[in-house]
């Protein structure tokens, strides 16, 4: 279907996301921004391996967003490196994928180490 028809497969779409974000509340994130030079982001030059990753790199916390639950919870610091989100590793992957683990409904617990 085209874009910009009505009703189609893009307001379905636009539908369900709608419901989904109805049901789960706001989504937000811990206030962390990451590093994309040292995380193996799409901006990383150090290290890249053949996929065009900065695999091995560590992810580095850049800042934290003022008034963010990073900041507020006093715990996490710039240059900090984000081993573990709930339990799960980080090696390898780039920013986006651990920005995406750090994302949830308002109020979610996420562990750091």
């Amino acid at each position: 279907e085209e874009l910009g028809e009505g009703g189609g497969k893009q307001a379905e779409a636009i539908a369900a996301l709608k419901a989904v974000q109805d049901a789960l509340g706001p989504i937000e994130g811990v206030g962390i921004v990451l590093d994309p030079a040292a995380s193996g982001g799409k901006q990383g030059k150090k290290g890249k391996d053949a996929s065009g990753s900065n695999a091995g790199e560590p992810v580095k916390v850049k800042g934290l967003v003022a008034g963010g639950a990073a900041e507020e919870s006093g715990e996490v610091k710039a240059e900090d490196v984000v081993l573990e989100v709930d339990g799960k590793s980080v090696a390898g992957m780039d920013e986006e994928a651990v920005m995406d683990m750090l994302k949830g409904p308002a109020g979610t617990t996420v562990t750091l180490k």
